[in-house]
C-alpha cells in the first residue's frame, strides 16, 4: 500500500488516488475516453483548430484496434502519459515532446504503426518480443509501411483467396459516377492501412478494375492514373517511430503497471534511434526523397510565377467571381420553383458561360475567365461519348427531315439519346460551344481563391501553416493607423501576438471573410478556412495538398527535373518574407538583423539566419535590377534623380558611336563594335547601392582606390564600401538599387545588419591586415 502512495504522490496527473490510471479530466483531449477517435485540442491554446486521432482503423485482417480493447487502451494510455508527464519525459532527451496538437496527434499515429507492425510478426503485444525481433520491428520501421508489411502482396493474395466476385465494390447504376472498388472495406479485409501512395498498389486495384469492367460491362468503371514511381524512405519518419519506440519503452520501466503489454527490452540499448537510422540508411542504402525534412528552394522564378499568379487572383479576379455567384445564385433561386433540378443545373451553367466570356479579364494571365460551368468543373466537350462526326451524321439526317424516333433507328441509338444531341451539340442550348479554361465557377471560389490567400498569407506575414490554417474573423486591425494582423505563434511563444502587416495581406483576410460567412454562420465558428459547398449541403475546409498540384498545372507552373510538382512549406515562404524584408525594402527602412529575428518571433539569431544566407535569392534581386537599369539606359528615362550623372556619361557613349559610325556593311557593324569596346562603359553593381564604371575602357586610371601592376590600372573592387568611393569620378550613387544588403560571395558579414560586434570584429579584421 505504500508503494501506492508513492507512486500516485510521484505521478497524480494520471493516476486517481487508489492508484487507478485516470481516464477523464484532461484539458487536451476533446472526447470521452471510449471514443473510437479522439479529438486532441492543443494543451496551452484549447481554442485553436483540433486535431483527430482514429482507433477505428485497421490493425490485422478483418480486425481494427477498436475489436483489440487491450491493445487500444494500451496506446491510449501511452499517449497520455507523453502529453502529462512531458516535462518529465523531456529530460530523457527521447526526441519526442507532445506538447502541440500536432506532435500529439504525430506521437499517436507512430504507436499504431508500430502495433500494427507488432500484430503483422504474429506478436500480441510488444511483451512478446525478444531482443532477435525487436530488432527486426527497428528494421521494419526504416521503411514506408506499404514496404515493410508488403501490401501489394497481401492484396494479391486477398484478392486470390476470395475471388474477383467477393471483392467489395460500390455500384452506381445510373452511371453518374463511375463504379469502383470498394477501397476501405478492402483495406479492412486485407489488414493493411491506406495504401495510395503506394504504385504497386494502385496497379493492382487498376488491374482488379479493369478485370471487373470486362465482367460487368454494363456499368461505367472509374479508370485509375498509375504513375510509375519510386517508392522512398523518410529518414525523418524512421526516426520518429525510433523515438517512439523508445519513449514507449522508458514508459514500460516508469510505469509498467498501467499497461497490459509493456515494452520491456531496450529496442537501442546501444545508440539513439537517431544514429541507428543514419547508419542503416548509410549501410543499406535505402533511396530517400531529396526534398525530405527541410524542402529544398523553389527556383526564384518560379516561386515569382506563383506569387504572381496568386496576387492576381486576389487583386484582379476575386471581386468579379464573387459577384458572379451572387448573380447566379439569385438566378437559381428564381428558377427552383418552376423548374426541374437537372434543366437548373443547365441553365446554370450556361449562365455562368454566357457571363464570363464577356468578362473583361479573359485571356488575362492565369485568370479563370471564361468559367466552363456553376457546380461541376467539367469542359463542354470532355463529358460526351458522342465523336464530331457522329454529330454531325445526326445533324444530316436532321436537315433531310427524319426525325427523332427514325434517326435513332437508322443510327442505332435510341430517340432520347437523338434529342439530347440536338439540344445539346445542333442547337447548343445551353451554350456548350463556348470556350473556356475548365475551371467551375465553385472549384474557383472554393478551392484556387483560397489557395491563393492563404499562399499570399504565408509570405507577407511569414506566419507558419498551423497559424494561418487558424485564422479568425476581425483578425485584422488598426493600431495608430498602421495595420496589424492577429496570428497564433505556435513553436517559440505558443500565444496570440499582433503583427504589423501590408495592404495586400488585409485584402486577402477579406476576401476569405466573404468566402467564408455562409460556413461561419452555419458552425457557429469564426474560423476563416471553412466554406459552404455549392455541391453539397455541407461545409467543407480546404486540402491544399489536393488543390496546389491543379492550380500550378493550370498557371503552367514549371516541374523539377523529375516532372514532379515543386514542393511547397512554410519555410519557402519564410525565406521569402526574409529576403524581400531585408534585401527588397531595406535600404529605404532601415530593417536590421534584430527587427527581422523579432517579427519571425525566433530565439536563437541562427534560425534567422539561415533564410539570409540564401545567395540564390539575393541574386535574382540584383538581376532584377540589372535588367531595369538597362532599360532606364535604353530609354534614357531615369526616375531616380540620382541617375542623372550616369545619363550624362550614357549619352556621351551614343553620341559617340552614333555619329561617328554608319552601319551599312559587315565591316562597318565590325567598326562600330570595336567603338564600342573602346568607348563604352561597364556597369559593376556595388553591394551598397550603387554602380562602378572603374572596368570601363579608359576609366581604371582614374579610379580613387586603382592599383598599378606592371603598368595596368585596375580598381580594388573588393574594398569597394561608400566612404572609400564617394568623390570618384567612377561611383555613381543610385537610390533606387536596394540589393545592398544581397552580396553574392560570403563573407564576415553575412548577417548584413548594423551590429556592434560585427563592427567591432569587421575593423580588427581590417587592422590586421594593415
Amino acid at each position: 500500500m505504500g508503494e501506492v502512495v508513492q507512486f500516485t504522490t510521484l505521478f497524480s496527473e494520471i493516476h486517481l488516488p487508489d492508484g487507478g490510471f485516470r481516464t477523464s479530466g484532461y484539458s487536451w483531449l476533446g472526447s470521452d475516453w471510449p471514443a473510437n477517435k479522439w479529438k486532441i485540442l492543443d494543451p496551452d491554446q484549447p481554442g485553436l483548430k483540433p486535431e483527430w486521432i482514429n482507433f477505428d482503423v485497421p490493425a490485422k485482417p478483418g480486425q481494427t484496434f477498436m475489436d483489440l480493447p487491450e491493445i487500444q487502451e494500451d496506446i491510449k494510455r501511452s499517449i497520455v502519459i507523453a502529453v502529462e508527464l512531458r516535462t518529465v519525459l523531456k529530460r530523457k532527451n527521447l526526441g519526442v515532446f507532445c506538447g502541440s496538437r500536432s506532435s500529439i496527434r504525430r506521437y499517436g499515429q507512430s504507436l499504431l504503426r508500430i502495433y500494427r507492425e507488432i500484430l503483422d510478426m504474429g506478436f500480441q503485444g510488444p511483451t512478446e518480443l525478444d531482443e532477435v525481433h525487436l530488432s527486426e520491428l527497428c528494421d521494419r520501421l526504416l521503411y514506408p509501411e506499404r514496404i515493410s508489411r508488403a501490401y501489394p502482396e497481401k492484396l494479391l493474395q486477398l484478392i486470390e483467396e476470395v475471388g474477383i466476385d467477393a471483392v467489395p465494390v460500390k455500384i452506381v447504376k445510373s452511371r453518374k459516377y463511375p463504379c469502383h472498388v470498394d477501397k476501405p472495406r478492402l483495406q479492412l479485409m486485407a489488414g493493411i492501412s491506406d495504401w495510395r501512395k503506394s504504385t504497386e498498389c494502385r496497379q493492382v486495384i487498376n488491374d482488379l478494375t479493369q478485370e471487373l469492367a470486362n465482367e460487368y460491362p454494363e456499368y461505367r468503371w472509374e479508370e485509375a492514373d498509375v504513375h510509375d514511381e519510386i517508392d522512398y524512405a523518410s529518414k525523418a519518419q524512421a526516426r520518429h517511430h525510433g523515438n517512439t519506440l523508445k519513449l514507449l519503452h522508458m514508459q514500460s520501466q516508469l510505469l509498467q503497471e498501467d499497461l497490459a503489454f509493456p515494452l520491456k527490452v531496450d529496442p537501442f540499448p546501444v545508440e539513439s534511434p537517431a544514429d541507428f537510422v543514419e547508419g542503416s540508411f548509410a549501410r543499406d542504402g535505402t533511396p530517400t526523397r531529396p526534398c525530405r525534412g527541410r524542402t529544398r528552394n523553389m527556383p526564384v522564378p518560379v516561386f515569382l510565377k506563383l506569387m504572381d499568379a496568386s496576387v492576381r487572383w486576389v487583386i484582379d479576379y476575386a471581386e468579379p467571381l464573387l459577384s458572379l455567384e451572387k448573380q447566379i445564385v439569385t438566378e437559381v433561386n428564381e428558377l427552383e420553383d418552376s423548374r426541374g433540378n437537372e434543366q437548373v443545373r443547365r441553365i446554370a451553367n450556361a449562365r455562368v458561360r454566357e457571363l464570363s466570356s464577356e468578362s473583361k479579364w479573359v485571356d488575362k494571365p492565369c485568370s479563370p475567365f471564361p468559367l466552363a460551368s456553376f457546380r461541376h468543373s467539367r469542359g463542354a466537350a470532355g463529358d460526351s461519348k458522342y465523336d464530331v462526326e457522329f454529330v454531325d451524321e445526326v445533324k444530316a439526317l436532321f436537315d433531310q427531315g427524319l426525325g427523332a424516333h427514325k434517326t435513332g433507328a437508322r443510327l442505332g441509338i435510341s430517340k432520347s439519346s437523338v434529342e439530347f444531341i440536338k439540344a445539346r451539340y445542333i442547337d447548343d442550348r445551353y451554350g456548350h460551344s463556348v470556350q473556356s479554361t475548365g475551371v467551375s465557377l465553385n472549384y474557383a471560389l472554393y478551392s484556387y481563391l483560397p489557395f491563393c490567400c492563404s499562399v499570399i498569407l504565408l509570405a507577407f506575414t511569414a506566419g507558419r501553416e498551423s497559424s494561418i490554417g487558424d485564422l479568425r474573423f476581425g483578425c485584422m486591425k488598426k493600431i495608430a493607423g498602421l495595420r496589424y494582423i492577429n496570428l497564433y505563434i505556435p513553436k517559440t511563444l505558443r500565444r496570440y501576438e499582433d503583427l504589423p502587416t501590408v495592404e495586400l495581406v488585409e485584402k486577402a483576410v477579406s476576401v476569405l471573410e466573404r468566402l467564408s460567412e455562409t460556413a461561419r454562420k452555419k458552425t457557429g465558428s469564426d474560423h476563416l478556412f471553412q466554406f459552404d459547398d455549392l455541391v453539397g449541403d455541407r461545409v467543407k475546409g480546404v486540402r491544399f495538398d489536393d488543390v496546389y498540384p491543379n492550380f500550378f498545372d493550370f498557371i503552367d507552373m514549371p516541374r523539377d527535373e523529375d516532372g514532379a510538382f515543386w514542393k511547397l512549406s512554410e519555410h519557402q515562404f519564410r525565406r521569402f518574407f526574409a529576403i524581400m524584408y531585408f534585401y527588397r525594402y531595406g535600404k529605404d527602412n532601415d530593417s536590421d538583423f534584430e527587427s527581422l529575428m523579432y517579427f519571425l518571433r525566433h530565439c536563437d539569431w541562427s534560425m534567422t539566419d539561415r533564410y539570409l544566407t540564401e545567395e540564390e535569392q539575393g541574386r535574382i534581386f540584383r538581376e532584377v535590377e540589372e535588367e531595369w537599369l538597362s532599360y532606364v539606359i535604353v530609354t534614357g528615362k531615369p526616375v531616380d534623380q540620382s541617375l542623372q550623372s550616369l545619363m550624362i556619361d550614357v549619352n556621351k557613349v551614343k553620341e559617340s558611336v552614333i555619329n561617328g559610325t554608319t552601319i551599312v556593311r559587315g565591316k562597318d557593324a565590325e567598326r562600330a563594335l570595336r567603338r564600342v569596346q573602346e568607348d563604352g562603359l561597364v556597369f559593376e553593381f556595388l553591394s551598397f547601392g550603387a554602380v562602378c564604371l572603374g572596368l570601363s575602357p579608359g576609366r581604371a586610371e582614374i579610379a580613387e582606390c586603382a592599383i598599378e601592376i606592371d603598368g595596368e590600372f585596375a580598381p580594388r573592387l573588393h574594398r569597394a564600401s561608400e566612404s572609400l568611393c564617394s568623390g570618384c569620378s567612377n561611383y555613381v550613387a543610385c537610390d533606387s538599387l536596394v540589393s545592398s544588403k544581397a552580396p553574392e560571395n560570403p563573407s564576415l558579414t553575412t548577417l548584413a545588419c548594423k551590429s556592434p560586434i560585427l563592427d567591432a570584429v569587421l575593423l580588427q579584421v581590417e587592422s590586421d591586415d594593415a
